[in-house]
């Protein structure tokens, strides 16, 4: 179960790793990610802004590998909207929905 603070960096490492359990494991491999925020500092306004790349996870769910659950103890809207409009690809919520 990959643990990250953010997904904007090397999130793809979950991928890869669920593609690979996917392939040695026979019948699969049931993947969870969870991720504690998606947002930084700017340096100049010093506002605190988030970042998404919602068309990124498309790629890697469509076509890398299907990580089952993904839970946020601060859940994006832009992610939060990909789960409406994907909700046979996604499953997004909070870590509270998780247990």
């Amino acid at each position: 179960m990959p643990v990250k603070t953010s997904t904007r960096e090397r999130v793809v490492q979950a991928w890869t790793h669920q593609r690979i359990l996917n392939e040695h494991v026979q019948g699969g491999f049931k993947g969870m990610l969870i991720v504690f925020a998606e947002t930084k500092l700017d340096a100049n306004t010093h506002e605190v802004v988030e970042i998404c790349v919602p068309d990124q996870w498309l790629i890697y769910q469509r076509y890398l590998a299907k990580i089952d659950n993904i839970y946020y103890f601060d859940l994006p809207e832009k992610y939060a909207q990909i789960q409406v409009l994907y909700p046979d690809l996604f499953c997004i919520g909070t870590i509270a929905e998780a247990f």
